[in-house]
């Protein structure tokens, strides 16, 4: 693959990001954020090794 097809690629299917609206806009809404996402991925993992568990 040349840089020209990944430039043409680029230039035809993708499509720009606004960064403004992914992220939220203080640190106070990113440490919330953080600390609902860690609290999700911990509910997460405790659900795997549940559904590991052998079914008696």
């Amino acid at each position: 693959m040349s840089a020209f097809s990944l430039y043409e690629w680029k230039r035809k299917y993708g499509t720009p990001v606004d960064a403004a609206a992914v992220a939220p806009g203080n640190l106070g809404a990113l440490q919330d954020e953080n600390l609902a996402l860690k609290a999700e991925v911990l509910r997460l993992r405790q659900r795997e090794e549940i559904l590991k568990k052998p079914q008696s």
